[in-house]
């Protein structure tokens, strides 16, 4: 029989903690809380006053997704497909694990060399939806999970963090059997660090947008040190839109941060997009013209045009709207909206045609990626709850009951291509 009795386990004011076994552990760690906690109120403060002055609020505020329900049949395959792919047994230990393991086994630049993939983009797109329904589910525990799913150090799927540009197509065939000219590392990257930023928001967890934090400075930096713009890096017939559209995460690093490093970088990059001699896609000019995107260059889009990098692209612009109140940014995005509505607009409700905007309206058939669909309604729900015009809502509705919808299998397991 023991001579003494076994350590007590804390009490359920520590419940939630990490590291709170014991009663001694508990009480350092509740301190540590409350230095954390005063701290973040301090940099709170600090970063309030950094904000630019002329920031706008939207028209509208969503309501608590904790507070909200979807209901009916679209509500009932959300539920299978929030459990399936989020909160099962399988989508834990099979689904994310496997994700996480692109970071553990970097190899996204040496599978199908000199070809650049995109295993890394999975996990943090697990991570920004998973944030979402831990909210809608108001479930702790699922937070803890999250939490602890974070990576941390080095944040890719590429050996080699400074392959930011495509080798040679030519010598691609011999893996790939055609000239492919794929890097996706900054792309996949982007998404990394959007997805620690969605767990923070869901856990307060100051350590993991810490990691958010360095893994943006050390892109930047190494970028300019590279003396590489963005615009030059990633799939090179995509006119640097993948590797631009970091500019949605880089805004709201900023709001958590306030470091002039990221919103000097934000303007940078919008300023891409309004540049002498008109190189691809040059939003701001080519959207004021009303023209089709297709009708904007001679090569009618070729590649540049690819739907899904080009709204997250715009999606982007419209949070570097709010931080700024640059009115230009926002005028620029709503006419984008005008022109994909009529002559992008596709028979299943999405935009594009098989995930290119080559006037797919013009099309007697259609094609969407999901991804397409999701981003159309982010992009329109973005604008929706920017400005308060009922408009966006039917690019909503239509989309999400829609191509939406319907491209999910009615177990939840996956997502196909709607044709």
């Amino acid at each position: 029989m023991p001579t003494s009795a076994a350590p007590r386990r804390s009490d359920a004011s520590c419940k939630g903690l990490r590291f709170t076994e014991y009663p001694l552990l508990c009480y350092t760690a509740l301190m540590k809380k409350m230095v954390l906690v005063a701290a973040a109120a301090a940099c709170a403060v600090q970063i309030a006053n950094a904000l630019p002055s002329n920031a706008v609020k939207d028209a509208l505020e969503t309501p608590e997704l904790r507070r909200t329900r979807i209901q009916g049949p679209i509500g009932a395959k959300c539920d299978t497909f929030m459990h399936e792919r989020c909160l099962s047994d399988f989508a834990r230990n099979v689904v994310v694990r496997e994700a996480r393991e692109a970071f553990a086994h970097p190899d996204d630049d040496i599978f199908n060399a000199p070809v650049g993939m995109w295993k890394g983009e999975f996990w943090g797109k697990l991570m920004i939806s998973s944030a979402r329904v831990a909210e809608y589910q108001d479930d702790p525990e699922f937070r803890s999970f999250l939490r602890d799913e974070a990576p941390d150090g080095y944040l890719g799927t590429y050996v080699n963090p400074e392959f930011v540009i495509p080798g040679d197509p030519e010598a691609a065939r011999k893996t790939m059997g055609w000239a492919c000219d794929w890097c996706w590392n900054l792309w996949c990257r982007k998404y990394t660090m959007w997805g620690l930023l969605m767990i923070y928001k869901t856990t307060g967890d100051r350590e993991i947008l810490a990691a958010a934090d360095r893994a943006m400075t050390q892109q930047i930096e190494m970028l300019r040190k590279m003396g590489v713009k963005l615009y030059d890096t990633g799939t090179a017939a995509m006119a640097g839109m993948p590797s631009c559209s970091v500019l949605k995460p880089l805004v709201m690093l900023y709001r958590e941060t306030g470091k002039q490093l990221y919103l000097d970088y934000a303007r940078e990059i919008v300023s891409y997009w309004d540049r002498p001699g008109n190189p691809a896609p040059n939003f701001f000019p080519n959207a004021a013209t009303g023209r089709p995107l297709n009708e904007w260059y001679p090569d009618r889009t070729g590649r540049w045009g690819k739907a899904y990098e080009m709204m997250s692209c715009l999606d982007g612009v419209l949070e570097f709207y709010r931080l700024t109140g640059e009115a230009r940014c926002l005028e620029m995005v709503k006419r984008m909206q005008e022109i994909l509505w009529e002559t992008e607009r596709n028979l299943v409700e999405s935009v594009g045609y098989n995930d290119q905007f080559v006037g797919a309206t013009r099309h007697l058939n259609g094609t969407s990626e999901p991804c397409d669909a999701i981003h159309w309604i982010r992009l329109n729900l973005d604008l929706y709850l920017i400005t308060g015009d009922r408009k966006y809502v039917d690019a909503i509705t239509g989309s999400a009951s829609t191509s939406t919808s319907t491209s999910s299998r009615a177990t939840g397991s996956t997502w196909t291509p709607l044709r």
